[in-house]
């Protein structure tokens, strides 16, 4: 009989919306679908795209680059760190041609590790089955610590996006009222105020999130092709020669240092996109969505990433000088608005409002994404009895349970963690109470966590019997350097 292709795969009549292949995935996982399947392709990119948000991420950190590489790094970044970011996803791909267990054939040379296993348990899951060779006394310790790797690294991201929107939003009052004077629990309330907002839509709007998703998508596009525009043709032009010469103003000892503590920003700017994985049990068709919203998301986001990052090393301008005369704790907002400032000087403040204000949309879309994706790794690990309270595994179905807001609740969710998320989180964030440098450097290597994660599945299929290649060693070998690298450098 001849096998079908995912695009024949049969919807099952049912509350959860799947097709036959995800009924049989997750019959031979020995799963339960718990989740509604509200996701197909364009709802997938929507948030897979929106959740590393890698231009906006270079504009923001632009502060850390001009430190630390400067123009040079700005320039040569990309393309450095090219090899390690790809190889990340290649080596994730290659867990789909190890084990092909489902009723699929697939015919693509790149597919991910969630064509696999699309369960929301990630990374966990992965070692978990590539090591399933030692019956349980090398797997199920490391899976353990993957898994909370991930909770870790989840829940640091998470506050890291509202942070960041939060005192984004703290950086464009000053420049719109020069009188204003930011203070650090300002900055912890308005971080509060968007973890409510992101648990709010989490909880109320999960069937409309891939339509939020996808609109705030559109909007980032026409947004980066102004940004573009205005810094590219209205900010001063360097030549190339200051700009291979300016390797940042940090004050480190050579140059290959400058670059060294540099370069893994490029690497944090798509890290996240396991997201994917963890969204399984909610996509339709998962076997096919999930490996191609992955390649398509990682594709445009580096792409975008590449050519905001050079278009900044031309146009930076005098970096010192930028530094000195920013006000808002962001350099990117006082480039922008001194970009506007020379198109139209009455009207810069609003322009800049109006394209930073977009960038702060962004992030709390990221945010939104974000706690979802913790939300469900967190209680895919309390299925699996690693995370104490089985009130973690509890999952609220409209359908069944009578109560007055199920009017506001239209699917499946779990709302005990959802919460367990929100106030982790919230109490995190009051380390910017007594020390902004301290929530910093914990989001900083908290988000380790999900790059030292991918680096044990790598490690895990190398050492997984019967599949030595030279293929998979090349790939393990350059994103197991290049995340090691990432983490030594920060």
């Amino acid at each position: 009989m001849a096998t079908k292709t995912p695009n024949e795969a049969l919807w099952v009549e049912g509350p959860f919306h799947s097709t036959q292949t995800d009924e049989k995935e997750m019959l031979k996982m020995g799963a339960v679908q718990c989740l509604k399947r509200n996701f197909g392709l364009a709802g997938m990119l929507g948030v897979s795209s929106n959740i590393i948000v890698s231009p906006e991420y270079m504009l923001v950190s632009l502060n850390f680059v001009i430190y630390n590489g400067g123009s040079c790094l700005l320039l040569l970044g990309p393309f450095l760190a090219l090899p390690f970011v790809w190889c990340n996803y290649a080596s994730l791909m290659q867990l789909v041609k190890q084990y092909n267990t489902t009723s699929i054939v697939c015919k693509t040379k790149a597919n991910s590790a969630v064509y696999r296993i699309p369960n929301a348990g990630g990374q966990f899951v992965y070692v978990s089955a590539l090591l399933q060779h030692t019956r349980g006394r090398v797997s199920m310790p490391l899976s353990y610590f993957v898994g909370w790797l991930g909770v870790i690294g989840w829940q640091a991201f998470v506050t890291a996006i509202c942070y960041g929107a939060a005192t984004m939003t703290q950086g464009l009052v000053s420049l719109l009222n020069p009188s204003y004077v930011p203070q650090a629990w300002h900055g912890v309330l308005l971080t509060l105020l968007i973890l409510v907002l992101a648990f709010t839509v989490n909880v109320l709007g999960t069937r409309e999130l891939k339509w939020l998703e996808g609109c705030i998508g559109v909007l980032r596009i026409f947004n980066f092709v102004t940004l573009l525009v205005v810094i590219s043709v209205y900010s001063p032009h360097a030549s190339i020669k200051t700009v291979l010469s300016d390797h940042g103003s940090g004050g480190w000892s050579n140059s290959i240092a400058s670059t060294l503590v540099g370069l893994p920003n490029f690497l944090f700017a798509v890290t996240g996109l396991d997201s994917i994985g963890h969204l399984g049990e909610e996509t339709k068709n998962a076997a096919e969505i999930l490996p191609k919203s992955m390649k398509y998301s990682v594709a445009a986001n580096y792409l975008s990433l590449t050519v905001i990052s050079v278009t900044l090393a031309f146009c930076v301008g005098d970096a010192r000088k930028l530094l000195a005369t920013d006000t808002t704790g962001y350099v990117f907002i006082t480039l922008v608005h001194n970009a506007f400032d020379r198109i139209h000087r009455r009207s810069a403040k609003g322009a800049t409002a109006a394209v930073v204000s977009v960038i702060i949309v962004a992030n709390f879309a990221a945010a939104i994404a974000g706690m979802t994706t913790a939300s469900r790794q967190c209680w895919a690990l309390a299925r699996a009895f690693a995370v104490p309270g089985h009130w973690l595994r509890n999952i609220h179905d409209p359908a069944l349970a009578k109560h007055w807001y199920n009017r506001y609740i239209n699917t499946p969710i779990p709302p005990n963690v959802l919460v367990l998320i929100t106030v982790s989180c919230g109490l995190l964030c009051l380390i910017g109470l007594g020390s902004t440098v301290a929530l910093n450097s914990y989001n900083s290597l908290a988000a380790n966590a999900l790059i030292i994660s991918y680096v044990i599945c790598h490690i895990c299929m190398l050492f997984e019997r019967r599949r030595w290649s030279w293929a998979m060693i090349y790939n393990v070998v350059f994103i197991g350097g290049g995340s090691v690298f990432a983490v030594l450098a920060l």
